[in-house]
């Protein structure tokens, strides 16, 4: 079967060939189409009943409102497990399905459940359903703070509420921005007891007042020749004066306003945690995306929104990115890209070598013959390999060429950097930018080169980040003089890891620095390339 499959092959040449590169089209296309994510999520399809219920202790809330969602929906079909979690004023049900079960028809029949569980549950507690996410589904943090100060945290948290958080949630594949940090702006109504019992003022008439002042009301229509005009009362406000002003009580002929009971002010709502951005007091977002969501392209598509809302931020309050959950797939695949050249490259190199030409195979010649029938035989092909050729010099030369290619990519790759001075630091083997990198004062000063031209680049057009390989810790890099400044991490011997990407969005590229402090004082090199006389002297003339 097999001689017949290679000689219908044979004949059909051309129609073999068209199928072998359709398949490669083909192939390449749905690489290409792939969704791609740091790990494979393997949860099951689950809904998440998140529940505040404000004023209630955890055990209040496990018997009031987790047991009764509980019971709610556990008779649904195709659930496999059901937990939850009580918290101070909060509850978290969690509903695991089947594998394979519709998650859209799943929050549809939870939601059902939930619509005819409501009325038994506290006064103002309305479960609901968080938004469906992946298990790795937070690939982006982005910090908003203020260089100059000028702009408190509670405005810029509601900047980023009705302004950051709105846009980026228009992002397709985006499903739920959560905002960190700031405080949430509010207008705090202090009561003075002397003047409530002074006027005979209560204190629940005093809030029925105040949640009165924050509503509008209709007038109905007056009648204006063809027209109609609707009547309004318009008392929503956020200013505290027109608020003071409020009727909360009428003695007589004398009106007793807001003022007169209590102090009002601004403030923000009770937090239980808050934000910085590279030690700057900020808000934090954190964006989330959809099950089944590409996070390269989503990733991109948030980029280019934060680069459109940039401009249009206030003056001194800049938008950064502080987790980029599409990096460590860009460089898993940019390893599989060098891998896969290199392992090309020196098979390649070991067929050379071993066989002495381009061609692996050698065959006798012969001519075709014709057996009775009108079958035509052809020659068979001996594979085989020179003997000639396995020989200890050509071993050699073998060796020293793997070891020369080690060397080079270990030298290229693994950038030393001692206590006296700086070395270059190059971003992607093709392209001609370097940072040169010096340590002053304890900390690394890094400049940003065009190996070409041997000109600085201004690195207001770059964006750069450094992380230590040990520990995975983020280094907070400030601009100065037209320098990136980074603290160094204690230790005498570790890694960092640059990572230099332009503002546009474009392909970040990556640099390795490792620091340590026995290099040599005069090259600044280790050991491994010093060759300076001190070290011979040192190792007793032997190197």
């Amino acid at each position: 079967m097999l001689n017949a499959l290679i000689q219908l092959s044979l004949r059909n040449r051309a129609l073999v060939l068209g199928l072998a590169v359709l398949l490669l089209a083909l192939g390449y296309r749905a690489g290409t189409q792939l969704p791609l994510e740091v790990l494979p999520d393997l949860t099951k399809p689950t809904v998440t009943i998140l529940t505040e219920a404000p004023g209630l202790a955890p055990e209040e809330v496990e018997a009031r409102v987790s047991q009764p969602l509980e019971n709610a929906v556990q008779g649904l079909p195709g659930i496999d497990r059901l937990r939850s979690t009580s918290d101070v004023a909060l509850s978290l049900v969690f509903v695991e399905f089947a594998w394979g079960t519709d998650l859209v028809r799943a929050r549809q029949q939870v939601q059902e459940r939930l619509a005819a569980v409501a009325g038994n549950l506290p006064r103002g507690v309305r479960p609901g359903l968080t938004p469906a996410s992946a298990l790795l589904g937070e690939f982006m943090l982005v910090g908003l703070r203020s260089r100059d100060g000028k702009m408190p945290p509670r405005e810029l948290r509601t900047l980023a509420d009705w302004t950051l958080q709105r846009r980026l949630l228009a992002v397709p594949g985006v499903t739920e921005v959560l905002t960190m940090g700031g405080g949430i702006l509010q207008i705090h109504v202090q009561p003075d007891p002397a003047r409530l019992a002074a006027f005979g003022v209560t204190l629940e008439e005093m809030r029925a007042a105040v949640a009165a002042a924050a509503q509008s009301s209709a007038g109905g229509y007056l009648e204006s020749g063809p027209q109609e005009l609707m009547i309004r009362a318009q008392g929503m406000t956020a200013e505290l004066r027109s608020l003071g002003q409020t009727v909360v009580k009428n003695l007589g002929d004398r009106r007793v306003l807001l003022s007169d009971v209590a102090r009002l002010e601004e403030g923000i709502q009770p937090m239980r945690g808050d934000a910085s951005v590279n030690g700057t007091p900020g808000v934090i977002l954190s964006i989330v995306k959809a099950p089944g969501v590409d996070t390269l392209k989503v990733t991109r598509a948030t980029e280019a929104a934060l680069a459109a809302l940039r401009p249009g931020l206030p003056a001194g309050v800049e938008a950064e990115v502080l987790f980029r959950q599409g990096d460590f797939i860009e460089t898993a695949i940019g390893n599989l890209r060098e891998a896969i050249r290199d392992g090309a490259a020196m098979v390649a190199l070991v067929l050379l070598l071993f066989l002495v030409s381009l061609r692996p195979t050698r065959g006798r010649a012969g001519a075709p013959s014709r057996r009775p029938g009108g079958a035509v035989t052809c020659p068979t092909r001996v594979f085989h390999s020179n003997p000639s050729i396995m020989n200890i010099p050509r071993i050699l030369t073998l060796l020293a060429l793997a070891f020369a290619f080690a060397g080079q990519a270990r030298a290229h790759g693994d950038v030393e950097l001692g206590p006296n001075g700086g070395r270059l630091v190059e971003f992607g083997e093709k392209n001609p930018l370097h940072a040169e990198v010096v340590l002053k004062d304890g900390s690394f000063v890094i400049g940003l080169y065009d190996e070409a031209t041997k000109k600085e680049v201004p690195i207001g057009e770059q964006e750069f980040s450094v992380t230590e390989r040990n520990g995975g810790k983020k280094l907070a890099v400030e601009k100065k003089d037209g320098k990136w400044v980074v603290a160094k991490p204690a230790g005498k011997d570790f890694w960092l890891i640059f990572q230099l990407r332009d503002k546009a969005g474009a392909k970040a590229r990556t640099g390795r620095l490792h620091y340590d402090e026995t290099n040599c004082s005069e090259c600044n090199n280790p050991e491994w390339l010093c060759k300076c006389e001190e070290l011979k002297r040192a190792k007793g003339g032997k190197k």
